[in-house]
């Protein structure tokens, strides 16, 4: 998916925030390190080898955003 706006969002909560228009129009999607810790869990269940792995869980948003608030990322977790 080809991001745009504004992003803005925290490590704990449920759900992003992206802006558009200068405000007048916002979105809200699931959180993504949420996700990507789901889908690390997942994987590490898959296999046992996979229990002794290290994972960082990397979030790329492409296209044309800005990140404007982003707090709380744990260690491991990187967003760009």
């Amino acid at each position: 998916m080809k991001w745009s706006g504004w992003i803005s969002g925290d490590g704990h909560r449920t759900t992003w925030t992206k802006v558009l228009n200068y405000g007048k129009v916002k979105y809200r999607f699931y959180n993504p390190i949420k996700q990507n810790n789901s889908h690390i869990k997942a994987l590490k269940n898959l296999h046992s080898q996979f229990k002794t792995v290290p994972f960082y869980s990397v979030i790329v948003f492409y296209g044309d955003c800005e990140l404007k608030e982003i707090n709380y990322v744990p260690k491991g977790t990187y967003i760009t």
